[in-house]
């Protein structure tokens, strides 16, 4: 793979005109003479053609995770699914399956688990795009280059998380250039933003010349991609390929505030055609109201009404309606549209549950989210649920957390 220096203007955006600002990073003295360093204020890129062409949008998206990441998978898809009903999900295999651990090999080894598919799970069901697929692949060249190629001829949107950082094994970029018959290129821009955030950082000044050229790596992009500065505190651009292959950072808190602010930037549906969910709670067994649903989904299917239903172990189970309308029109009638808030009521009254809001939703499912003990001596050998954590133990979790979490972005660099 070539490699060599790109000009500003080659395969990006220019910073917005409208933004003169490069930064307002700037150093201050305290009266201990130690350096204070204020917020940046990166100009951010203005927004580009509509890869799709004009007045089309994002309708479908995939998620391909080959990054360093953390958090809870099993989870975080258990958390989702109730909300994308036809989610599929690939193991390492390439076996399709309902849903399952989704990361490169720190998470298909079980060393770490993954939270930024949920996050997109969510981003895509807010703005009305249907997630299709999250594919679980390792840190294999060849394996990036198939899955990239695929993903991205058969979807609207494409993202990447992860492996873009420094290190031997951070292959995203190199592999994606290959995917699509591109040299890596050094980015000016990026790397003028990057020495700014890390000028004042001691680690950045002590860097030897081997050490450098591992930090240049973080903007050495594919040369015809598309470079856009999404976020005006951060140096890591969201670099595009193929119109819509987006490739991300795979930390967790990057990953969320440039995802959230991408959307300022790509063709998203307009609100009419945003889903809308609904969520009934009951205590009653799940297979006593599974010949109901049953018949529900059915029934509504042909109004594209999706019915989920998820148990809560030992608690009950919330069933879960999504649709595009909440009412009918006044120039339809009642006959043509099924209204989604009335279909509430019919399934409140046939489970015996109750609507939920959206708080009410998250308290109960954290309330159902103690630690599960084994007591092996129970006569039934049931899993009892419990809040096992003591003030103690979440302290110390917390610590160590922190300090990994100190650890790995130091490795990383924020990537």
């Amino acid at each position: 793979m070539s490699t060599r220096s790109s000009s500003p203007s080659l395969g990006t955006f220019a910073p917005s005109t409208t933004n003169t600002t490069t930064t307002s990073s700037t150093d201050a003295s305290t009266s201990s003479g130690e350096s204070v360093r204020s917020t940046p204020n990166f100009p951010v890129s203005p927004v580009p053609p509509n890869p799709l062409g004009e007045g089309r949008h994002i309708k479908t998206a995939a998620a391909l995770i080959i990054g360093w990441v953390h958090a809870y998978v099993i989870q975080a898809l258990s958390n989702i699914i109730h909300c994308l009903p036809l989610l599929s999900v690939l193991n390492a295999s390439g076996h399709e399956q309902r849903w399952d651990g989704v990361g490169r090999d720190e998470i298909l080894n079980g060393k770490t688990m993954d939270s930024n598919s949920h996050v997109f799970a969510h981003f895509c069901f807010q703005h009305g795009i249907d997630l299709k697929r999250i594919e679980v692949i390792p840190d294999d060249e060849g394996e990036i280059i198939e899955a990239a190629r695929r993903l991205s001829s058969k979807f609207d949107l494409v993202i990447t998380s992860g492996g873009i950082g420094p290190t031997h094994d951070d292959i995203t970029y190199a592999s994606l250039a290959k995917a699509f018959n591109t040299p890596l290129v050094h980015h000016p821009e990026t790397i003028r933003r990057m020495k700014i955030m890390n000028k004042h950082r001691k680690w950045a000044t002590l860097q030897n010349q081997e050490q450098k050229t591992a930090t240049l790596r973080m903007a050495l992009f594919p040369e015809s991609a598309e470079v856009i500065f999404v976020h005006p505190e951060m140096w890591v651009p969201v670099v595009r390929l193929n119109g819509n292959l987006c490739i991300f950072p795979g930390v967790p808190g990057l990953f969320r505030g440039m995802l959230h602010s991408l959307a300022d930037f790509i063709p998203l549906p307009p609100k009419s055609e945003r889903p809308s969910r609904i969520q009934i709670f009951t205590d009653r067994a799940e297979s006593l109201i599974a010949p109901y649903l049953t018949r529900l989904q059915e029934r509504l299917r042909p109004h594209g009404i999706q019915v989920g239903s998820y148990p809560v172990l030992y608690k009950g189970v919330f069933v879960s309606l999504i649709g595009r309308d909440l009412a009918p029109t006044n120039s339809e009638s009642q006959g043509d549209r099924v209204c989604l808030t009335e279909i509430a009521k019919e399934v409140e009254r046939e489970i015996g549950g109750r609507v939920l809001s959206e708080e009410e939703v998250r308290q109960k499912k954290l309330a159902a989210e103690g630690g599960s003990t084994w007591r092996p001596g129970s006569p039934t050998g049931s899993f009892k649920l419990e809040q096992e954590k003591t003030a103690e133990g979440a302290n110390t979790s917390s610590a160590t957390s922190s300090e990994s979490e100190k650890e790995s972005v130091g490795v990383k660099a924020n990537l």
